[in-house]
């Protein structure tokens, strides 16, 4: 199975955010919160559609268009023999009753979006996009509830919902009806992917400035400070893990070039942004180690060299995370 679901570009911004925001607001912790539930309702989906392997659906994962300056973005688009499906994902707990397309929770009475109006338009820009493209196929939409700690009551059943336990069997009805996959498939897929708009994310993300900045050592997991172990390793301890220098150092810098991408990396700015807790010989070996070296005069700056990429990097642990926390949060279904 595909096409591999990364970590969102909006969830490793976050990461790094929060990492370095001297002050955090409460509504930057509830979006990063949200993103970072989204995605973990995503990898869930994924667990239960590799189960069926890869010769009659092509899964395409967090895709971002744009139609004549209309953007739009879906969560999961499978291609089969004879029908897209395009699925909101969708990582929401608690009990909520639809009343007149409306959705509110029963206990707060809290309304929150329907995502039917999203679903709707998406499916609108999607098909003037395969027009474009000169594809026909049949599309059927849906929203899939992920949750099994998730109900939404007053539901019809001509909804386009999916809820929890229904997911099995919607994988597997589409697997049915379908046959192995065209040739043509392969080259939508492949139209569709050169034309994701990924960049478009950071224009809805938070600036980071400068005077905002926290500089130091941080866990990747929970953004506490990080205590010196030994020589060679860094303590966190409300996660009670053991970090490598190196990789602590890495960590440190990747999350510097996703913050401020056009800001040149060097070693006086890798020793202020560490807070100076490491020495400038150990930033220099590291630096010569995973960057690439750049001497204008006496002027030195470094640039990642092909073979190390620090977004893959930072994702890893994002990934490693996001597997222990799967099994919480899903741990019923």
């Amino acid at each position: 199975m595909s096409r591999s679901l990364s970590v969102p570009n909006s969830l490793l911004y976050y990461n790094a955010f929060l990492t370095r925001k001297s002050n955090v607001s409460a509504s930057e912790m509830t979006r990063y919160e949200q993103v970072y539930k989204g995605y973990l309702g995503e990898k869930r989906f994924r667990e239960i559609l590799e189960q069926y392997g890869s010769s009659k659906v092509y899964p395409l994962y967090n895709l971002w268009f744009d139609i004549n300056g209309s953007e739009f973005q879906i969560d999961t688009i499978l291609l089969t023999s004879n029908t897209i499906y395009l699925l909101e994902i969708k990582n929401f707990t608690g009990d909520y009753v639809i009343e007149e397309s409306k959705i509110h929770s029963l206990q707060s009475r809290t309304q929150i979006y329907n995502p039917v109006n999203q679903l709707e338009r998406t499916e609108y820009l999607f098909q003037r996009l395969l027009k474009q493209l000169n594809y026909s196929a049949k599309i059927s939409s849906h929203v899939v509830f992920v949750n099994n700690h998730f109900w939404l009551y007053g539901a019809t059943v001509n909804s386009p919902f999916i809820f929890s336990p229904q997911i099995e069997s919607f994988v597997k009805k589409i697997y049915n009806n379908s046959r192995p996959l065209p040739q043509r498939v392969y080259i939508l897929a492949e139209k569709l992917s050169k034309l994701d708009n990924q960049k478009s994310i950071y224009d809805r993300l938070p600036d980071m400035k400068e005077s905002d900045v926290k500089r130091g050592l941080f866990c990747i997991y929970c953004f506490q400070s990080l205590k010196r172990k030994n020589l060679f390793k860094f303590y966190c301890k409300q996660c009670d893990i053991s970090h490598e220098l190196d990789e602590v150092v890495l960590q440190a810098i990747s999350q510097f070039h996703i913050l401020f991408p056009n800001e040149r990396i060097t070693v006086g700015k890798v020793s202020e942004w560490c807070n100076y807790e490491i020495s400038r010989k150990t930033i220099v070996r590291i630096l010569k180690t995973y960057l690439d070296i750049h001497r204008k005069g006496s002027y030195t700056s470094y640039s990642w060299k092909e073979s190390f990429n620090p977004i893959m990097f930072l994702a890893n642990y994002l990934e490693e995370k996001a597997k222990k926390d799967l099994i919480v949060e899903f741990q019923a279904v």
